[in-house]
């Protein structure tokens, strides 16, 4: 939410998804928060 409001976070949240997924698989749950299970947000301009 706060990148696509324009602020800069400096946190890769293509990365932070990809573990969540990665770290549910290992637990074999689905993650809790929504945003691994529904993915980002679309890219600007793309």
């Amino acid at each position: 939410m706060l990148e696509r409001a324009g602020f800069e976070t400096g946190y890769d949240l293509d990365a932070l998804i990809e573990t969540a997924q990665w770290m549910a698989g290992l637990l074999g749950k689905p993650p809790a928060a929504s945003l691994s299970r529904a993915g980002g947000f679309p890219k600007v301009g793309a």
